[in-house]
């Protein structure tokens, strides 16, 4: 893969990457491959998958190099390829395999993070969303790392993902000043941010368009939420039930009510102070590691901060930094 220059957003998930490749990919010199999450370069092809949702991940994954290529097809030449697979960053494998690509090509990272508790939050919400998580949020903290040794995919891995410290000092070491670390709040404001990124990446500033006077909220892309009644949801997505509602009903009355139906049954999860502690207990080391270094962009962190100050200790000074 010699000559070509490649920007990845490594992660996190769950912290505006979706957004930000859309984003990015408006620019001229930059093209977005077919597949937003190939995954190419971790290992995954190579484990066994179970569990809710798996053969859908496994389908989703680009295993071989032309297929790779080929979501580039018609890449103006000197364009950035970029690939936004958010497993990069927790997966050691892709971290070595992004280093040896770089020995012969431009490679160019940026890291998105993520208040991880409201990360968390977010995914799981996620799993409820895509109807394939059917336990509470701190049960399903408490049996992550069974669900990991028997091969549940990464949407599941909920602390592994949000334990950032480890994996970013990695990649600090391995490409620095060619890794960009940002924080989830800055795509509150898409001139400063693509601005920000457009000097990373030493490209000329495109033309702005109305996305960048839009509300982010309402811009923002793959957002969560959950259901009501999950029975309700799955009856409505249930083939069989269609059919038969196809064979008794007008088309227009059908999707007035699916759509009514569809709407009233979905909601917001809202998680419990004590789903919060949770999260920051199984979490505490890495956002105290993370809140201490100067290298990680922490202000937006509301809820890590404020749960931390609540158990009664102050972050964990870096290695080599003074208190």
């Amino acid at each position: 893969m010699q000559d070509i220059r490649h920007l990845f957003i490594i992660g996190a998930p769950k912290a505006g990457t979706t957004t930000l490749a859309q984003m990015l990919a408006e620019h001229p010199d930059i093209h977005q491959g077919a597949i937003k999450e190939p995954r190419f370069f971790t290992d995954f092809a190579a484990r066994s998958w179970s569990g809710p949702g798996s053969r859908d991940f496994e389908t989703s994954m680009v295993t071989d190099l032309p297929s790779y290529r080929a979501l580039y097809a018609g890449a103006a030449r000197g364009s950035l390829w970029l690939d936004a697979s958010t497993d990069y960053l927790s997966n050691a494998a892709a971290r070595d395999r992004l280093v040896a690509l770089a020995r012969d090509n431009c490679v160019k990272l940026i890291c998105l993070l993520r208040d991880p508790v409201d990360r968390i939050v977010s995914e799981y919400q996620h799993t409820l969303r895509d109807l394939l998580e059917s336990e509470s949020l701190q049960e399903a903290l408490a049996h992550e790392e069974a669900r990991r040794r028997d091969g549940w995919q990464p949407l599941f891995w909920h602390r592994r993902r949000s334990a950032y410290h480890a994996d970013v000092t990695a990649y600090k070491a391995a490409f620095g000043e060619d890794l960009l670390i940002l924080d989830f709040a800055e795509l509150r404001d898409p001139s400063r941010i693509r601005a920000r990124i457009y000097g990373f990446l030493g490209l000329s500033l495109a033309a702005q368009d109305s996305a960048d006077r839009a509300d982010p909220a309402a811009t923002m892309r793959n957002k969560s939420h959950s259901y009501r009644s999950p029975r309700l949801q799955r009856a409505l997505a249930n083939r069989t039930l269609r059919h038969a509602a196809r064979q008794v009903a007008p088309r227009r009355l059908r999707h007035w009510l699916g759509q009514h139906l569809a709407r009233a049954n979905r909601t917001q999860f809202h998680p419990t102070e004590a789903d919060l502690r949770a999260i920051h207990a199984a979490l505490a080391d890495d956002i105290r590691a993370c809140l201490a270094d100067p290298g990680i962009p922490t202000e937006s962190w509301t809820l890590a901060r404020r749960l931390t100050q609540a158990t009664g200790h102050s972050p964990a000074p870096v290695c080599g930094q003074t208190p």
